[in-house]
């Protein structure tokens, strides 16, 4: 109880998510125990998500505007370089 007055309950959620990745990777490393492609492809889109849950929200509502003109085609390549340096689009 001590991590949910510190932690959301949503982040603390994710644990549960991670366990059984903890648990393949421990078995591979201490056991030897084969793993076939699978499994780590089952691993990488488990954390994929958790990536994406944690950090994916604000990568993408800070591409969003310039993916948006970049489709649309009014945003010129040099509006794209300056954007990726200053980290905000020129319209």
């Amino acid at each position: 109880y001590h991590v949910l007055r510190h932690v959301e309950a949503t982040r603390v959620a994710l644990i549960t998510l991670v366990t059984p990745v903890i648990a393949l990777l421990l078995g591979k490393l201490l056991n030897n125990e084969p793993l076939q492609a699978a499994v780590w492809i089952g691993t990488a889109c488990i954390l994929s998500g958790l990536l994406v849950f944690e950090y994916g929200q604000g990568a993408i509502d800070r591409l969003r505007p310039v993916t948006r003109l970049r489709r649309a085609g009014q945003l010129s390549s040099q509006a794209l370089q300056a954007s990726s340096s200053t980290g905000t689009a020129r319209r």
